[in-house]
């Protein structure tokens, strides 16, 4: 069972700018930096039917055959397809982190969060469609032999930014998680984080 749910206001995934938060969430739900390593094969992970259907894209086999043939054009990679597993799978025996250690040089998804899981694991992602990553991370395809690859105190950002967008049940139940969605919706006086800031 899920102790942690996310939670945005108005959208799927937290898609604001990073709001400077303290590390504590981050550390909380055990968060830690790692540094990013090369590997040599793309790993592929395609959305949902739900998610496809939601965003008016193709099917997933649809969009998987699309993305392969704009891969193509790129890099001669080998690309492996990773299918969602169902959720036993995925927090046991057949977890992203697994899938990840093997050798990946890349995950390409469209909105799945495991591009997130990927920047966590030290991997490069190119996020294709709304993506939490895709602040911090790669959106296009072109760039697959050299994606972005965010530095620590990015990553620290956006992990400590995105721990306050995570809360167990009594959070959501006590109205915390509500008031802090609340203060950082538009018009916040919450600061934004600025890379360049010394």
């Amino acid at each position: 069972m899920k102790k942690v749910h996310r939670a945005t206001k108005n959208n799927v995934q937290e898609m604001g700018p990073i709001i400077e938060r303290p590390m504590d969430r981050a550390r909380k739900f055990g968060y830690k930096y790692k540094k990013f390593k090369p590997g040599r094969k793309i790993l592929l992970v395609p959305p949902s039917l739900k998610v496809m259907q939601l965003f008016g894209q193709p099917s997933p086999e649809e969009w998987v055959q699309k993305v392969m043939a704009e891969l193509k054009r790129y890099t001669s990679r080998p690309i492996e397809v990773r299918l969602k597993p169902s959720r036993q799978e995925r927090v046991t025996t057949n977890t992203i982190q697994d899938a990840l250690a093997d050798d990946v040089h890349c995950l390409i998804t469209y909105n799945s969060i495991a591009a997130v899981e990927a920047l966590m694991e030290g991997k490069p992602a190119i996020a294709l469609g709304p993506n939490a990553a895709q602040a911090i991370c790669e959106t296009n395809l072109s760039n697959v032999e050299t994606p972005k690859i965010p530095d620590r105190e990015e990553m620290d950002a956006f992990m400590a930014h995105l721990a306050y967008c995570q809360f167990d049940v009594t959070e959501l139940r006590s109205g915390y998680a509500w008031s802090i969605l609340n203060e950082a919706t538009e018009g916040s006086q919450l600061p934004i984080w600025n890379p360049n800031k010394k």
